[in-house]
C-alpha cells in the first residue's frame, strides 16, 4: 500500500486537532473549578475522547479515499494463530514497569514509601472513612484488577490511538524511512501529541526544571520505546489488536509504582510513573533491541482488508 504526503498531513491535522481541542476544553472548564472529583472525572472523559482522535483521522482518510483501504494491518483478531503475540502484549509491559520501578527506587530510595500513603492519595481515600488496615486489601484488589481486568477494559480506548499510530502512521513513515528513523519520528510525534495534557501536569506535574520542554522530550523518549514495541506487535501479528492490548496494559499498570512512592513525588520527570525517564528505560532498551528485527511494513504475515476494504 502506498500513502501520500497529503494523507499524512490530513491524518496528523485531525489527530492533533481533535485531541488538542478536547484538552483545551478540559483546561477551560477546570480552570475555575478545582474540585478533585470533578477534575478527575472530566479528565477521564476527555482523555478517552482524545484517544479516539487518531482513529477519527483514519476515518477521514477512508471517506476522502472513496472508502478504499487505509489501514495496513488487519482488523481481525487472529488469536488462534498469533496467541504468543497477544501474550507478549500483556506480559512485556508488566515486566518493563517492574524493571523500571526497580531502577527508579534503587536510584532514588528516598522516594520509596512502603506505608502505601501514595495509594491513599491517588485514590483520594480519607483516613476518617478508610482505616489504615484496609489499605493493603485495597492495594491487592487494585493490583489484581490492574493486571487481569483493566488491560482488557483499556483495550477499547487504546484502539482509538492504535488505529492511527500503528495502523496508519507507522506504515506510512516506514514506506519512506528505515525502521530506526521511522520509530524516532513516531516517538517525537506521539510524544508531542501529549503536550497539552502534560503541560497541565498530567504525567510530570509542573514543578520540574525545564518545564514544559523537558516534559515534551521525556514523553517523546517514552513514546519511542513503547511505540516501537507496539509496532513490533502489529507487524508480527498482522492485526491491530495486540498493539491495542499492549497499549491498554501500559495504561493499566503504568501507575503501579506510585503506590509505593512518597506523596509529594518530587522527581516525577524521572518516575515512578511509566512515562518517567528512568522508569521508561526498559522500553527504550527493548526498542533498541527490536528495531533491527523489523521487516518491511508491506510484509505483514497476515494481510486482510483494512478500513474500507
Amino acid at each position: 500500500m502506498s500513502y501520500s504526503t497529503r494523507q499524512i498531513i490530513v491524518f496528523l491535522s485531525v489527530a492533533f486537532g481533535g485531541a488538542w481541542a478536547v484538552w483545551l476544553l478540559l483546561y477551560l472548564v477546570t480552570k475555575n473549578n478545582q474540585d478533585p472529583s470533578f477534575v478527575s472525572s472530566l479528565a477521564f472523559i476527555t482523555s478517552v475522547m482524545a484517544m479516539w482522535s487518531p482513529a477519527l483521522g483514519v476515518l477521514v482518510l477512508w471517506l476522502s479515499n472513496k472508502r478504499q483501504r487505509v489501514l495496513t494491518p488487519s482488523l481481525q483478531f487472529h488469536i488462534r494463530n498469533r496467541w504468543k503475540v497477544y501474550l507478549a502484549a500483556w506480559l512485556v509491559p508488566i515486566g518493563c514497569v517492574l524493571l523500571g520501578a526497580l531502577g527508579f527506587f534503587l536510584l532514588l530510595p528516598h522516594d520509596l514509601d512502603l506505608s502505601l500513603s501514595g495509594m491513599r492519595q491517588s485514590l483520594q481515600l480519607p483516613s476518617e472513612t478508610v482505616p489504615d488496615e484496609a489499605i493493603p486489601s485495597i492495594v491487592g484488589i487494585s493490583l489484581v484488577s490492574g493486571v487481569f481486568i483493566a488491560p482488557i477494559i483499556n483495550t477499547l480506548p487504546a484502539l482509538g490511538e492504535e488505529l492511527g499510530w500503528r495502523g496508519f502512521l507507522y506504515p506510512a513513515l516506514a514506506e519512506r524511512l528505515r525502521p530506526r528513523y521511522a520509530h524516532l519520528i513516531m516517538g517525537v510525534i506521539w510524544g508531542f501529541w501529549h503536550t497539552p495534557i502534560n503541560t497541565m501536569g498530567h504525567n510530570y506535574a509542573t514543578e520540574y526544571p525545564g518545564y514544559p520542554w523537558l516534559g515534551i522530550i521525556v514523553m517523546s523518549v517514552f513514546c519511542f520505546g513503547a511505540g516501537t514495541f507496539l509496532s513490533y506487535l502489529t507487524e508480527r501479528s498482522g492485526t491491530i489488536w495486540p498493539a491495542a492490548l499492549g497499549h491498554g496494559t501500559i495504561n493499566a499498570v503504568g501507575g503501579f509504582p506510585v503506590i509505593i512512592a512518597t506523596n509529594d513525588l518530587p522527581h516525577r520527570i524521572f518516575g515512578p510513573g511509566i512515562s518517567g525517564l528512568i522508569v521508561s528505560l526498559p522500553f527504550v532498551l527493548l526498542a533498541a533491541w527490536l528495531i533491527p528485527r523489523f521487516q518491511r511494513t508491506e510484509q505483514f504475515p497476515i494481510q486482510e482488508e483494512g478500513v474500507g476494504g
